[in-house]
């Protein structure tokens, strides 16, 4: 097991740069510009929400909102253009889903070692079992908090608002 409270900084620009780069791959340049805005905004308000929600009802709320062939694009790297179709806020979602989904993955807190939910369904099967744990919850939710506010800060720092990432 990692020790949590040391490179989350290191962890959050890993997975910035992971989804930037994806993002950039899958659509034109005004449609990745839209993904990078709308993701930024998701770093600005989804730890708030989840700290007056909880993280299962975030999770659940993210899950709603993504476009589950974005995320399944962004997981697989699927090559085909209509697989990694995404437009704007749902692919902001996804993406955002995403990196949450690697980070917990990463950390051993989601379906297994290694082993990134790769659809929408097993993002659920996750939430699902961290619901039902109210220890797991209570651990998962202070270890993502604190790795989200420094994603947030990393956003800041590479994707400029209004404009290119």
């Amino acid at each position: 097991m990692r020790c949590w409270a040391v490179g989350f900084t290191a962890e959050a620009i890993d997975l910035m740069r992971d989804v930037l780069e994806k993002i950039s791959k899958a659509g034109d340049e005004r449609e990745a510009t839209s993904v990078r805005r709308s993701l930024r905004s998701r770093t600005r308000t989804i730890p708030s929400l989840m700290v007056s929600s909880g993280l299962p009802q975030t999770l659940a709320f993210l899950a709603s909102k993504s476009d589950p062939r974005y995320y399944e694009y962004l997981v697989k790297e699927a090559q085909s253009a209509q697989e990694k179709t995404g437009k704007g806020e749902s692919a902001g979602y996804s993406a955002y889903l995403y990196v949450v989904m690697k980070f917990l993955t990463r950390q051993g807190l989601s379906s297994g070692p290694g082993s990134i939910p790769s659809s929408i369904d097993e993002v659920v099967d996750v939430i699902k079992k961290i619901d039902e744990d109210p220890n797991l919850c209570s651990m998962v939710q202070s270890i993502l908090l604190e790795f989200l506010l420094e994603f947030k800060k990393i956003a800041e720092a590479l994707i400029e608002e209004g404009s290119e990432g």
